[in-house]
């Protein structure tokens, strides 16, 4: 019998402890563990928007080397890729018969230019005519209306025409012009500094009239035409600048700059064109080559910006955590623009500031008010 009473109240006292034991593990409370996060700033800047397009590079001028006479070439100067300089010539056209018609002209003027001056006495102006100086034919100084012109002659007003007509000196003069320029017909000088490309006739073929010879290219610039949305094209504005690659040129990135903007929205497309000028320091460009552009348009003014990534969407709205002394706090926010980095905040519940950080990597699993460590901060 006591031994049986002894048992019992030694099953009590076991009890009883374990329920006081049970009772201080209760008690204790395990300590919260900060989340690590990492963050960037708020910022207060302007919002630099790209508008991505596509196009076709092109010379920013070129010229056909064509000739107004059918003929034989018998000089082209220049091979492909040759550089050539404004006034210099390209190519040339057989030119015997022009060129002694040129010479019996000049021979014809000279003998009238003597006669005008035995007539007049005026040797010095005969010599001014003769080297080429100004004179009366180069300033055009003959009256268009016929009847003005025969009064003036009638009353001896127009002497010197006068005289200058009696001799043969008009018409000798007219006639060295003419035979001067079917000679310069023959030949095509460079009209702009530039490169030789595309040349479709060579020394000894035969060259049709308006046919071209080659081009010359001006490579010193780049434009290339674009388009744009309609939605897209008030925010462009001629001077806007540009980043440029093409496909062909791997790792280059050119800067260039709208040059001009059209007017008219196509009403087809609903787009606008825009031409885009850069400069080709290296001539590494060339043209036809395929071109992706970015035009890069800036907001107006400063503005509230917070990173893209640390924006969430609940419920239909839009959210950042804003981290205060280590705690991360729902911020709601009024999202305006965006670009590939940042969205424009309009307004925020919290009143977000700039400068203050908030969490762009391990916020998706958060709540309102945990606490967080920030492991990463720019």
């Amino acid at each position: 019998m006591i031994k049986r009473y002894s048992l019992i109240v030694l099953i009590l006292v076991v009890i009883a402890c374990s329920k006081k034991e049970n009772t201080n593990l209760q008690v204790k409370k395990v300590p919260d563990i900060p989340v690590e996060v990492k963050t960037e700033l708020a910022i207060s800047g302007k919002l630099v928007k790209y508008i991505r397009t596509e196009g076709i590079a092109k010379a920013f001028r070129k010229s056909p080397v064509i000739f107004f006479r059918n003929g034989y070439l018998v000089k082209m100067i220049y091979r492909e890729g040759q550089k050539v300089k404004k006034g210099e010539l390209i190519a040339q056209l057989e030119n015997e018969q022009q060129a002694i018609q040129l010479a019996e002209s000049k021979a014809a003027l000279v003998k009238a230019i003597t006669e005008f001056a035995a007539k007049t006495g005026d040797q010095n102006e005969a010599l001014k005519l003769l080297n080429n100086n100004n004179n009366s034919f180069d300033k055009e100084n003959y009256n268009t209306n016929l009847d003005s012109l025969a009064r003036d002659i009638l009353s001896g007003k127009k002497r010197a025409e006068t005289l200058m007509a009696h001799s043969g000196l008009s018409q000798a003069y007219t006639a060295y012009k003419r035979a001067l320029l079917e000679y310069n017909k023959t030949k095509f000088f460079a009209s702009f500094d530039g490169i030789i490309g595309n040349i479709g006739v060579r020394e000894g073929e035969y060259v049709t009239a308006g046919a071209p010879v080659c081009w010359l290219y001006d490579l010193s610039k780049i434009k290339i035409e674009v388009e744009v949305l309609e939605n897209e094209a008030p925010l462009i504005k001629v001077g806007n600048p540009c980043e440029v690659t093409f496909s062909a040129l791997k790792n280059k990135t050119f800067k260039g700059t709208i040059y001009d903007k059209n007017v008219a929205i196509n009403d087809e497309t609903h787009t606008l064109r825009l031409t885009v000028l850069l400069k080709n320091h290296t001539v590494g460009i060339s043209p036809g080559m395929n071109a992706q552009v970015k035009i890069i348009v800036e907001s107006e003014g400063e503005t509230l910006l917070v990173p893209k990534k640390a924006v969430l969407e609940r419920d239909g709205r839009f959210l950042v955590f804003v981290v205060r002394d280590s705690v991360a706090n729902w911020c709601y926010i009024t999202p305006g623009e965006n670009n590939d980095q940042y969205i424009q905040v309009l307004d925020s519940e919290f009143h977000l500031k700039a400068g203050e950080p908030v969490i762009v990597d391990g916020q998706f699993t958060l709540a309102h008010g945990a606490k967080v460590k920030i492991i990463h901060l720019k």
